[in-house]
């Protein structure tokens, strides 16, 4: 009894843990990304508002790449964890767009239309399709998801997802 009772007991402060985890998640970061490079949501660095541009501005070593086929239509699931544009506040935009290698000081190509930024809820994830461009060789890529708040500076934040792709 006393083996369950601690197990009970264990699982009572692990959940309180993750609940607590939850909060600070939500109350530091903006937009997220599954599969995106640097810092993750777990770090004290994730992410500021950044006005210099995707992932940080800086060109990083990419982070895990997914393995995808140009042409493919790929799934990019992401998430606010704060919403800048509830009503009164004017309306933002998700954009996402797409780069070739994984340095970001390239022009990036727009693979949707922008998700308009109202009232959708938070820690909560959405999915948005997006096809990968044609390629001629196996090449390095970066699928960019940028959130504008469009309420003042600095109000962009970034995610980058980087991708090994294999021509069609």
């Amino acid at each position: 009894i006393k083996t369950s009772q601690f197990f009970a007991e264990q699982k009572m402060k692990s959940f309180a843990a993750l609940i607590f985890l939850v909060f600070v998640i939500a109350a530091h970061a903006h937009v997220y990304t599954i599969g995106s490079r640097g810092p993750n949501i777990n770090s004290p660095d994730y992410p500021g508002s950044n006005p210099t541009g995707p992932c940080g501005g800086a060109n990083l070593t990419a982070n895990n790449p997914v393995n995808v086929t140009s042409g493919q239509v790929f799934p990019v699931s992401w998430a606010l964890w704060v919403n800048h544009n509830l009503p009164p506040e004017v309306p933002g935009y998700v954009q996402f767009s797409f780069t070739h290698g994984w340095e970001v000081d390239t022009t990036p190509i727009i693979l949707s239309p922008n998700v308009t930024i109202t009232t959708q809820p938070v820690n909560y994830y959405f999915i948005q399709n997006v096809v990968i461009p044609p390629v001629k060789d196996v090449s390095k890529g970066t699928i960019q998801v940028y959130y504008n708040a469009l309420n003042g500076e600095p109000s962009t934040y970034w995610q980058c997802v980087d991708l090994w792709i294999a021509p069609y």
